[in-house]
């Protein structure tokens, strides 16, 4: 009898938990948004289209983004439009997945070497979403690491 017993609340306590998780809401409070915690408006974005001119930019983004000692040297390792990441399927995902696609697709990603946390790679290694308002100021709207 203890066993049919287990076995109902068990089933009862399935039941009543797999909805909860099935139909979840995301969580879209996130923490790796940068402009406190909110997207980039898509009709504030200009045409992000030039590499030259981000690389330039990145002089004054990468010292907002990143703080402290360890990362007052640092490399540029890649600067690609989002959609050509390195892996597309994630970063290019999550992009459109917090702020829509109009602003994934007028994205840059940035992948930022830190020397002095080398040879740990995940710490020496930063992810930022680029982007350019429509007065022609870029930013830095997601950092993943």
């Amino acid at each position: 009898m203890k066993y049919l017993q287990v076995i109902v609340y068990t089933c009862l306590l399935t039941f009543f938990m797999s909805p909860a998780f099935s139909f979840a809401e995301p969580n879209h409070d996130v923490s790796f948004l940068i402009n406190n915690g909110k997207c980039p408006k898509p009709e504030e974005l200009g045409k992000a289209t030039s590499k030259q001119e981000l690389a330039k930019a990145l002089n004054i983004i990468i010292p907002k983004v990143y703080k402290g000692e360890k990362y007052t040297e640092w490399k540029i390792e890649q600067i690609v439009p989002l959609i050509e990441s390195p892996d597309p399927e994630a970063y290019y995902g999550m992009g459109k997945y917090y702020c829509g696609e109009k602003v994934a697709k007028n994205s840059w990603y940035v992948e930022v070497l830190f020397p002095k946390y080398l040879p740990a790679y995940d710490a020496s290694h930063g992810q930022i979403f680029v982007t350019k308002n429509k007065e022609g100021k870029w930013f830095a709207w997601f950092k993943f690491h």
